[in-house]
């Protein structure tokens, strides 16, 4: 089984997303390590997406915005002060580092889900955006899933 990168055509966007995603109070802030106080300490699942906004107010290219990770966490704020603070030589902020300032981590509460339900919400995600930063699929881990390359 590989890990998709990119976006799932398969089948309509509209039946690829889990319910509760969907209808879910999500929010987002710049994914700089000052931004930590703004995120919650819940449980939850979050996005992080690169913004095409280099051109700001050219159409189309301001507009674009694609999710590069996502995942879950018992705790946000932790899980964010993770990824941007780390210093780990694999750190989600070294990944992205050339579009840091054009970057936006979008999260979500579920405050009653359980791991494994909030699994489904990440599994669902992953499999309609391909995020190429993910090395897994949450429903396989500890079982690392190289990358297909079409």
């Amino acid at each position: 089984m590989s890990l998709q990168i990119g976006w799932n055509f398969s089948k309509p966007l509209k039946n690829q997303f889990v319910q509760s995603a969907l209808t879910a109070r999500w929010s987002s802030v710049n994914f700089i390590e000052s931004s930590r106080s703004l995120v919650p300490r819940g449980r939850g699942v979050y996005i992080v997406s690169v913004c095409s906004d280099v051109s700001t107010g050219v159409q189309p290219f301001c507009n674009f915005e694609t999710p590069a990770y996502v995942g879950i966490s018992k705790n946000l704020w932790q899980r964010f002060g993770t990824h941007t603070g780390s210093n780990d030589d694999n750190a989600l902020w070294r990944q992205l580092f050339n579009f840091r300032n054009h970057t936006k981590f979008w999260f979500a509460e579920f405050p009653a889900f359980s791991t494994s339900d909030l699994k489904v919400i990440e599994q669902s995600l992953i499999n309609t955006y391909g995020s190429p930063l993910n090395k897994i699929n949450s429903v396989r881990i500890g079982k690392p899933i190289s990358a297909a390359t079409n």
